[in-house]
């Protein structure tokens, strides 16, 4: 919001009268006026939405107090080591509701999970997951809440107060809702959810404050014991332990694995530079080896570069793929390839080569009965990875023939193995029924 707006609010605000908060926070602020606001929003919360009620009484059970002052930039934080919650007295109380269940939901956060308060101490992607869960989970409940208030009450001031600083996930928590329904679903919260991915600034911002500033301090004061990056954190930990609904249920119950979605770990191209940057400095000031974990991520907006595409067309141009040009303008086995018209030619170069072993071509071929697709990317290694929720196996942009001749052999192996513990695990639940 921008600072004369918030300006042109704290002018504006009603009047409210002071009514006593029905869960007993301590409000530490001392102007009369943010005091009736506070214990208004409170109160209505504890009223109207079963979600809110939940999540005000375990913040108040962990010891936080409530404030409100002009924050410009930001609508509010929350402080563990104060335990604070502090609100933004310029918003408008129909935004500061949302507010509120935000940063209160931060606060129950880490009573929970007290992970989410050591931050810098895991790997990379772990931190990721973190970081970014903590926000989606936050944002989705918060409007969780003001639809609970509209459900109740009809007022759907709330809703508009959020909808007008997010209506990206405004709009995909009412795309999921059920027609006619009055009850918040899970449907609802995971698609809030997911959309607070989707905006792209926001999370980069988060990028810069939970990864980037770390790394810029460790590398400044040569202190790598401060942000180690050195543990490891599963999906299923993180939402199991933070991700619920009103009924204190995991509402990712049906998909655990949520947070190792390449599209929830993307990174943006300048923090892989800032990674890189750190690992270097720390492994030259410590002798401790880099950590390989960010190399599989998705870099977000990384582009081919000169060299790579470079790369392609020598390939594609050399004497061995002009001998076998019509050959190649397909292969036996009929993948689905999201590659360019180059990147398509070598893949099926590769392919049509090592298909002439004929267990080869059934390795290949079960990775393609499998469902898995072909693709490239900017990887931070000349190698690839496996996406088995998207079912893609996804080559590095800087791999030459022979080391794609490879990863295609690892992969197919890798696949298969995969494949024939699902195929155990089904046959051993088929024969206990």
């Amino acid at each position: 919001m921008p600072i004369i707006d918030e300006a042109f609010n704290a002018i504006n605000q009603p009047i409210i009268p002071w009514e006593e908060p029905k869960i007993p926070f301590k409000i530490a602020d001392g102007d009369e006026q943010h005091r009736c606001r506070i214990a208004k929003l409170v109160n209505d919360a504890y009223e109207n939405s079963p979600i809110a009620r939940e999540i005000l009484e375990s913040a108040h059970k962990g010891g936080f107090s409530i404030a409100m002052e002009s924050t410009p930039g930001i609508c509010g934080y929350t402080s563990n080591e104060d335990k604070l919650i502090c609100l933004n007295s310029a918003m408008s109380d129909h935004e500061n509701f949302s507010t509120l269940i935000h940063e209160a939901r931060h606060a129950q956060q880490l009573q929970v999970f007290p992970e989410c308060d050591k931050f810098g101490s895991f790997d990379i992607k772990s931190e990721i997951m973190i970081e970014r869960a903590t926000e989606a989970d936050a944002q989705a409940i918060s409007l969780a809440a003001c639809a609970e208030v509209y459900n109740k009450t009809g007022d759907n001031s709330y809703i508009i107060g959020f909808k007008d600083h997010d209506p990206i996930i405004s709009g995909a928590f009412f795309a999921a809702g059920e027609k006619g329904s009055k009850e918040v679903s899970d449907k609802q919260i995971q698609a809030a959810f997911n959309a607070w991915y989707k905006e792209t600034e926001i999370v980069q911002s988060y990028e810069e404050g939970y990864l980037s500033s770390r790394m810029h301090y460790s590398m400044s004061t040569k202190d790598y014991e401060k942000y180690p990056y050195s543990e490891h954190l599963e999906s299923e930990n993180i939402v199991q332990a933070i991700c619920k609904n009103g009924k204190g249920e995991c509402y990712w119950a049906d998909d655990l694995t949520i947070l190792t979605d390449r599209e929830k770990t993307f990174v943006h191209e300048d923090t892989i530079k800032d990674i890189k940057k750190y690992m270097k400095a720390r492994e030259k000031d410590t002798g401790i080896e880099p950590n390989e974990d960010y190399k599989d991520l998705k870099v977000y907006d990384a582009y081919k570069s000169y060299s790579e595409s470079f790369n392609d067309l020598k390939h594609v141009f050399s004497k061995d793929y002009m001998s076998n040009w019509g050959r190649d303008k397909h292969e036996p086995i009929g993948f689905e390839k999201e590659t360019t018209p180059f990147e398509g030619k070598r893949l099926n170069h590769v392919i049509n080569e090592l298909c002439q072993d004929e267990e080869t071509k059934k390795s290949l071929q079960a990775m393609k009965d499998a469902g898995y697709k072909l693709t490239f990317e900017p990887l931070q290694k000349p190698g690839s990875c496996i996406d088995p929720r998207r079912k893609y196996v996804i080559f590095a942009n800087s791999c030459n023939d022979e080391q794609l001749t490879n990863e295609f052999v690892k992969q197919a192996n890798e696949v298969k193995k995969q494949e024939n513990i699902k195929s155990a695990l089904l046959l051993k639940g088929a024969k206990q029924r």
